[in-house]
């Protein structure tokens, strides 16, 4: 797993293999995480003044069929994109925040209907766990966070925590609220995939989540990026 311009894009692989992948790179290297996710999504809210993240940024490669390779737009700003679906958006210098494939996301999980967090490597957080699982063993239980509403509905109500948002109840719709929509499963243990992909239409965004695959879970939509954290000394 590598940020390299001009190749496929990681896909068909599990959790476990994706997070093996990435600490290949070598120490404090690992998949992308919730507590970056969180801090984007308001990032885009403050600056875009609306939750409506795709009518302000572009709607994201979420109309055509097939993972694009990296690096399509090597050559457009920090910020950059279209509506006519097919095009893909650029926030912050990142191809494909929403649309194109899933990114799959460590350090949020739903286990048996409970949301569960953790948002630093260490117990810096207030976790239990040294690291990010597969399990949500030690992590941060966020309470009254049991998804309600239509699956596979728009965003309607968020739970609000010291570290951000967290969808709570569904059935709103692609022009309100947050505009963006969530597929959950209650039961067992799910592991998020965000953002998200090429067939997802209006329903992805920055906010979308996909808490309804198990962590051995894979498909040709589905993928991870890359993410570098240093354990806190402190």
């Amino acid at each position: 797993m590598r940020s390299i311009s001009g190749r496929s894009c990681i896909d068909n692989q599990d959790a476990t293999t994706e997070i093996n992948l990435a600490k290949a790179n070598g120490e404090d290297w690992y998949t992308e995480v919730l507590a970056d996710r969180l801090l984007i999504q308001d990032l885009l809210v403050m600056m875009g003044k609306s939750t409506n993240c795709q009518t302000v940024y572009g709607f994201g490669r979420v109309s055509t069929p097939g993972n694009a390779n990296s690096g399509l737009m090597n050559n457009k700003g920090m910020f950059w994109g279209a509506n006519n679906k097919n095009d893909g958006v650029k926030v912050f210098g990142m191809e494909h925040f929403w649309g194109n494939m899933y990114r799959r996301t460590a350090g949020w999980m739903l286990v048996n209907g409970t949301q569960k967090v953790k948002l630093t490597r260490g117990t810096h957080d207030g976790s239990t766990a040294s690291d990010y699982n597969t399990t949500g063993n030690g992590y941060i239980s966020v309470s009254d966070s049991t998804i309600t509403g239509s699956n596979g509905g728009y965003i309607k109500g968020m739970k609000i925590e010291a570290y951000g948002r967290l969808p709570k109840t569904l059935s709103g719709s692609s022009s309100s609220f947050e505009a963006d929509g969530v597929y959950y499963n209650n039961s067992d243990t799910r592991y998020a995939l965000c953002g998200g992909n090429w067939n997802d239409d209006l329903i992805a965004g920055p906010f979308y989540a996909n808490l309804n695959n198990a962590p051995s879970g894979s498909g040709t939509g589905i993928g991870a990026a890359l993410s570098c954290k240093p354990v806190a000394t402190a």
